[in-house]
C-alpha cells in the first residue's frame, strides 16, 4: 500500500508540474504575442513618425526656399529703389542748381530790363505834355441841336487840328479881328479820331516804371468840357456819372491802368505792393 501511494504521489506531482509548466508556457506565449504586437505597433508608429518628420522636413525646406526667394527679391527691389532714389536725388540736385543759375540770370536780366526801360522813359522825358483834341460826343450834339442855328453852326465848326503827332493848329477867329492860325508843339498830339487804346498805349510804359519802384503821375488838365473825364474814365453822360466796368474800346486810362496793374502783378514777382491812387478834379474857366 505504501509503495502504491508513493507512485500515485509521484504521478500527481509530475502531472501538476507538467500542468504548471504548460500554464507557464501558455502565459509566456501570450505575453510574447502581446509583446510582439506592441513592438509591431511601436515600429509602425515609429515609421509613421519618421514619414511625418520627413514630410515636415521637406515642407520646411520648401518654405525656407520660398522665403529665401522672397527675401532676395525684396532685397533686389530695395537695391533698385535705392539706386533710383540716388539717381533721382542727383537729378533733383542738378535741376536745383540749374534753376538757381536760371533764377540768377533772370534777376540780372530783370535788373538790366528795368534800367534800360527807365532809361528809355527818361530819354523820352520825365515830364511830358500830351495834347488831345476831344472828339464830339453824343450829348454835345444833342445840346447843340437844342440851341439856336447860329450857335449850332459855331459849335460844329472845327477850330483845332492835329497837323502831325507833335503839332496843334488852332484857328483864332474873334469878332472884329482877322483870322489867325496859331500852332503849338507838344511831345505828343492826338487827333479827334484816335482811340482810347492809342492814348493808353503811350502811357502804359509808366505802369512798368511804377512796378519798378518809381513814382508815376498821370494828370489830365483842362477846362470843363475839354475831355478830361473822357480821357481818364471813358464816355460818360451828364445824367449818369458811373465808371463803366465792362471791357469796351471806350474805356479810359484809369480802368485800363487798374486792369494792367493787376495783370502785371499777377504775372511778375513783385517785391512789394504798389500804392496807387486816382484823383479827379474839374477845372473851369470863369
Amino acid at each position: 500500500m505504501i509503495g502504491k501511494s508513493s507512485n500515485e504521489e509521484s504521478q500527481l506531482c509530475f502531472s501538476y508540474s507538467k500542468q504548471k509548466n504548460l500554464h507557464r508556457s501558455t502565459s509566456s506565449r501570450a505575453i510574447a504575442v502581446q509583446l510582439n504586437g506592441a513592438i509591431q505597433r511601436f515600429k509602425q508608429d515609429l515609421k509613421n513618425l519618421r514619414s511625418s518628420a520627413l514630410a515636415l522636413s521637406r515642407d520646411f525646406q520648401h518654405q525656407c526656399k520660398n522665403y529665401l526667394y522672397q527675401v532676395l527679391t525684396a532685397v533686389q527691389k530695395i537695391q533698385l529703389q535705392n539706386e533710383f532714389l540716388q539717381e533721382f536725388q542727383t537729378n533733383a540736385f542738378e535741376l536745383e542748381q540749374s534753376l538757381q543759375e536760371v533764377n540768377e540770370k533772370y534777376q540780372k536780366e530783370k535788373e538790366k530790363r528795368r534800367v534800360l526801360h527807365n532809361s528809355l522813359v527818361e530819354l523820352r522825358g520825365n515830364i511830358r505834355v500830351h495834347c488831345r483834341i476831344r472828339p464830339v460826343l453824343h450829348f454835345d450834339t444833342a445840346s447843340a441841336e437844342s440851341s439856336s442855328h447860329d450857335r449850332y453852326k459855331k459849335f460844329s465848326e472845327k477850330v483845332a487840328y492835329a497837323t502831325d503827332d507833335e503839332t496843334v493848329l488852332v484857328k483864332c477867329n474873334r469878332p472884329g479881328h482877322a483870322l489867325v492860325n496859331k500852332t503849338f508843339q507838344f511831345e505828343r498830339v492826338y487827333s479827334a479820331v484816335e482811340s482810347q487804346e492809342t492814348v493808353f498805349a503811350d502811357v502804359s510804359p509808366l505802369l512798368t516804371s511804377l512796378l519798378d519802384g518809381y513814382n508815376v503821375c498821370i494828370m489830365a488838365y483842362g477846362q470843363t468840357g475839354s475831355g478830361k473825364t473822357y480821357t481818364m474814365l471813358g464816355p460818360q453822360s451828364k445824367e449818369d456819372f458811373t465808371l463803366p466796368v465792362e471791357t469796351e474800346p471806350g474805356l479810359g486810362i484809369i480802368p485800363r491802368a487798374a486792369e494792367e496793374i493787376f495783370s502785371l502783378t499777377s504775372t511778375w514777382k513783385v517785391a512789394y505792393a504798389p500804392d496807387c491812387g486816382f484823383l479827379i478834379n474839374a477845372f473851369s474857366r470863369l
